[in-house]
Parts: C-alpha cells; structure tokens; sequence
C-alpha cells in the first residue's frame, strides 16, 4: 500500500550535507517525494511502501554524515502529488535553530588540495559537504549559498557539475569554489598597499621567517600570526602579557612535541572542529618552546 508522509527533522540539520544524504537514501529506495530546508528544520515528504518508508526511516542514522545532529523528528500525514525524489528550493525565515559549526578540511579535500593532476591543486579555500567553513560564512538560514559569504561567487561549469551530480560528495554542497570561481588570495603591507607576488601563501610564509608579524583573514576571521621566537609582539599588540597563544602545528605528532597530551586532549584534537585546546606545556632540554608563547 502507498502511503505519504510528512517528517520535520531538528537540530543540526542544514549546512552538514543533509539534504544530499536524504536524497539518495530515498531514491536508494524507490521513494517519491522531496526533501526541503525550512528555517528551523528540515522537512521530508516521501511517498511509497510503508516498508521502503519504515527502511528509509530505520537507515538514514547510518546514511548521514557525521556532523548531522539530530535533536528530534516529527512525523506526520503527507501528500505528494509529483514525480522522482528533489531537493526543493528552501523556504521559511530563520527561526531558533542550530547553526553548524565549522569543520576542519577532511582527508579526501586534503589529497585534492596535494595532488598535482586535480583541478584544485594547493587551493585554499576547498570544502565539500563534509567539511569547511559554515558558522562563520552563514548570515542567515535557511542554509543556501545566497545566504552565505560566497553568494557573490557563481560557480563554473565544473563545480556546476559536481553541484547536481548526487553521486558526488559535493552534491548541493552550499560553498564549494575553485580557482576559476572562487575567492583570490592575495597580499597587503602594513600600509595596506598590495604586494605583487605570484604566490601570496609562499611570500606570507618567507616573511614570517624572516621575523615579521603578519595577519592572515580567512573564511570568517584574522589571526595575528609570528614565529614562536617574535611572539612578544604579538602579546604588545594584543596586550596579553601572561595568557598562552595558540601553537598551529602540522599534526598530533608535533603538538605531542610541545605539550603534555592526554587521551582527551587528543580526542579534541583529531575532531571535526580541531578546537584551540589548552594543555600542559612540556618540560626538558629537548623542549625549545618560546618562553613568551606561553610564560611560566
């Protein structure tokens, strides 16, 4: 028997890969419908065998990302008159909902970010809808890219692409770029002058070696950055004489370097969201840690 039904799902719902998720576990299943961002949750309509309904209901905690957060689910009648399954155009205003946090760039970003042959070599600003930037560029929900600081940017043929293809893991993947549609990435002096350079990550990176301060802006903020050695700079333009500064370190094997990791500093670490964790400050010869990153 064909039935209908109506299920609002709340929590930390949009802007974590969802709707995607939602759409393939119901054309997986033969499903009718449409799945929906509303502004405080998303609604799903499906149509089909109360079996396929009760599957797709069963399933769908082990076919979402890991950074779906579901709070609660109400289910109620539904109608669909239509054909297939579609994401449809969000609607509603934004009400009190969840917004996503931001999400460290995941390993398979990562490969594409270091692998020569891909179109998004040593690009900085990729993401997927596993990962990336979401609290800092949302400026409203419903969770669309117009509503996001990349609303200005329009994507290319190839990011269209991989936009509506629902086999790929940027399908409806809100702030997805590349270098032919994304943001630039450039270089200012103290003055505020523009530096001509072909690579402004590598002339950034010699310039703090060379002992300078620098600021990097990038998806929702800046952070002042120097060499350990030159860190009391740092404290005199923030006039922060005795709180620790935050260490960027390149993985968990550094940062045991450095500091004393316990098995739930470790877990924060490695997360989704690689949190600024405050930890014991190592001790020996062997430690040559600033003494002004982190005094006493």
């Amino acid at each position: 028997m064909v039935r209908s039904v109506r299920i609002l799902f709340y929590g930390v719902v949009q802007g974590v890969g969802f709707r995607p998720a939602v759409y393939r576990a119901a054309v997986k299943r033969g499903l009718e419908g449409y799945v929906m961002n509303c502004g405080s949750h998303v609604e799903v309509v499906l149509k089909g065998g109360k079996r396929e309904v009760e599957e797709f209901l069963s399933a769908l905690n082990h076919e979402i990302g890991p950074l779906v957060r579901i709070e609660r689910i109400e289910v109620k009648e539904g109608n669909f008159e239509g054909e297939g399954f579609i994401i449809m155009p969000s609607e509603g205003k934004e009400e009190d909902t969840a917004y996503p946090p931001d999400i460290a760039v995941c390993e398979k970003c990562l490969e594409e970010m270091f692998d020569r042959e891909n179109r998004r070599y040593l690009y900085p600003f990729t993401n997927c809808t596993n990962c990336g930037a979401r609290f800092t560029v949302i400026e409203a929900l419903p969770y669309d890219r117009e509503r996001t600081a990349m609303r200005d940017f329009r994507l290319c043929r190839a990011c269209r692409e991989e936009y509506t293809d629902p086999l790929n893991r940027r399908f409806h993947a809100q702030t997805i770029s590349c270098w032919n549609d994304g943001p630039e990435v450039y270089l200012m002096d103290g003055e505020g002058r523009r530096i001509e350079t072909s690579d402004p990550i590598r002339e950034f990176s010699r310039r703090m070696e060379a002992g300078e301060v620098g600021i990097m802006k990038g998806w929702g903020g800046m952070h002042l950055t120097a060499l350990p050695e030159v860190s009391g700079r740092i404290r005199e333009l923030y006039s922060r004489p005795f709180k620790p500064l935050a260490v960027m370190v390149r993985d968990i094997e550094e940062a045991e370097r450095w500091g004393e990791i316990n098995e739930h500093a470790r877990r924060m670490l490695l997360s989704p969201q690689r949190p600024i964790v405050l930890v014991k400050k190592k001790e020996g010869e062997r430690v040559h840690l600033a003494e002004k990153v982190a005094p006493g």
